[in-house]
């Protein structure tokens, strides 16, 4: 008898002697004499109890015939969906000897290395546990954290086999740091799953600063992250009073693995080794090495400009800041650039970072998005992060620059039924809730006008709208780009055309491509001409698109 024939007798007895007239199968797991010979075979070869063989084979039939699920398993066995459940003993004792593996979502599956000994009649080794390197402990550690949060694990089981390859390997680093931490330090279930998925964005999301929220995404149970936050908020929680993290710089709310920690868990990993003493900064765009750019307002406009720059010079700043916070106020100072496009919001942003002496962290909305659901929101909460971070290393609190937020500022769906309405909401919500708490500078720039929510709105302290400019700022643009130009000519062209800056800006650069390759001059019937073709209409009523001529 070979392994695939006993398994597949097993088969037919179900379908022979355990299913009656009406096609009911009736298997009672405490009398299984009508197996005992396959049962038999199958504990000497697999090491598996009477039971156990049975529900391997059908988990293999089923899995052949892509009916994974434990209703589909369990109807098999005659079972209900609960009562199939009560056998997860089982079922993890065959998980535990690598013959399958349970997902809760997607079901039971076979893995195929264990389908391919089968077929030669081999017994598939046990897994071992001991012998272990701390590489591969850690990969481990992070498949059992991701099932986790993807509920396709029982924390409890996955807590159990981390424990266990924790501490069968003693001599690893990670075994070390498990007896001395947690086994010693007496870690409940809840912090040791916390420390396992701290281990899991260290290592493999590069996340070195984390927050109540970064855990929340892999903790399954939120009453768990509720507790774990009331530990922490009362200078309760074991992973901080016995050493394993500790606050972060930027602030109580975040925290850190202890360097001790850094250097004893991580220190026969080579991935990160060079990184393990040092916080690497986020980039930070140095606008003193931006050229000057004379910009040209309307009055409404300058005045609220200049205004806004002499409050960010470095001690008007500090002075605004001390006031507000000794009266319990945020010290964050938030601002909207918006209206239509081409009219210098961003170059605006730059010039004042460049006057007052301050650094830039840019972030295209777009660049954020993540096609993973909850990605997007992780991205958003870790440039917040990166963003406090950066404040506390560079001498003067950074811009952080939100370029081109129209995807996120404009009004939120309600009752989103769509994943993708329902994650833009999402986004918005953690956005606000970032602006509530907000210290530092923020400004954001969008063509929004009419679509704006309400709710940011009122986050935002000071709102500057740019419009296209008028005629005396237009003639002052041209006049400033061609030097050449008389006043009269600055007019002339400034009436004919009502352009933004971004369009004035490109008819610069086309003359200087054709000065350049065809040495054409720049007279103002060459600029004339250059405006009617950045303006695609060059009469009004004309039409761009194929024009047909019928003959009557």
């Amino acid at each position: 008898m070979s392994l695939t024939e006993s398994l597949d007798k097993i088969l037919q007895i179900i379908e022979g002697s355990c299913t009656d007239a009406g096609g009911d199968i009736h298997i009672d797991p405490a009398n299984l004499t009508v197996f005992s010979k396959e049962t038999t075979y199958l504990k000497e070869r697999l090491s598996i109890e009477p039971f156990q063989s049975v529900l391997l084979a059908v988990i293999i039939h089923c899995d052949s015939i892509s009916k994974r699920s434990f209703t589909h398993i369990g109807k098999a066995l005659g079972m209900t969906y609960l009562r199939f459940l009560s056998f997860s003993k089982d079922l993890y004792a065959l998980q535990n000897r690598g013959l399958i593996q349970v997902e809760a979502k997607s079901g039971i599956r076979v893995p195929p290395e264990v389908i391919e000994f089968l077929m030669r009649d081999e017994v598939y080794p046990m897994p071992q546990k001991e012998g272990m390197s701390t590489k591969r402990i850690f990969r481990k550690i992070g498949f059992f954290v991701k099932h986790m949060a993807e509920k396709e694990l029982p924390v409890s089981f996955a807590l159990e086999e981390i424990d266990g390859l924790c501490s069968a390997n003693p001599d690893t680093s990670i075994g070390k740091s498990y007896v001395q931490y947690l086994k010693n330090g007496n870690l409940d279930g809840m912090e040791r799953l916390m420390f396992y998925t701290l281990i899991h964005l260290y290592l493999h999301c590069s996340l070195k600063i984390y927050d109540m929220d970064d855990i929340a995404e892999y903790v399954p149970d939120h009453s768990w992250i509720t507790e774990l936050k009331n530990r922490y908020a009362g200078g309760k929680l074991r992973l901080e009073t016995i050493g394993l993290i500790r606050p972060s710089e930027i602030g109580r709310e975040y925290f850190t693995f202890t360097d001790d920690v850094i250097e004893q868990l991580f220190s026969e990993t080579t991935e990160r080794k060079e990184e393990v003493d040092t916080i690497e900064p986020i980039d930070c765009i140095d606008c003193g090495e931006k050229p000057i750019k004379e910009m040209f307002y309307n009055p409404e406009e300058e005045q609220q400009l200049e205004r806004l720059e002499k409050l960010l010079e470095e001690e008007a700043l500090k002075k605004v800041f001390e006031n507000m916070s000794s009266k319990g106020l945020r010290t964050g100072f938030t601002c909207l650039f918006y209206g239509e496009p081409g009219t210098g919001k961003t170059e605006t942003v730059y010039q004042i970072a460049r006057k007052t002496g301050r650094k830039i962290i840019e972030t295209d909305v777009a660049q954020l998005r993540d096609c993973f659901i909850g990605e997007t929101e992780k991205n958003v909460r870790e440039l917040f992060r990166d963003y406090r971070l950066a404040c506390s290393t560079e001498e003067r609190c950074p811009i952080l620059l939100f370029n081109e937020a129209d995807a996120i500022l404009g009004t939120r769906m309600g009752n989103a039924v769509r994943a993708v309405d329902r994650m833009e909401n999402s986004v918005q919500n953690i956005l606000l809730q970032e602006m509530e708490n907000f210290s530092g500078i923020l400004i954001a720039t969008t063509n929004l006008q009419n679509n704006l929510d309400p709710a940011f709105e009122r986050r935002f302290l000071y709102k500057v709208r740019f419009t296209k400019p008028n005629l005396e700022s237009r003639a002052r643009i041209w006049k400033s780009q061609f030097p050449a130009l008389t006043e009269e000519e600055s007019l002339t062209i400034a009436r004919a055309f009502k352009f933004s800056g971004g369009q004035i800006e490109n008819i610069v650069r086309k003359n200087i491509i054709d000065n350049i390759l065809f040495g054409t001059n720049s007279g103002l019937e060459r600029l004339f001409q250059l405006c009617r073709e950045e303006s695609l209409v060059k009469n009004p009523g004309s039409r761009i698109g194929f024009k047909l001529s019928c003959a009557s």
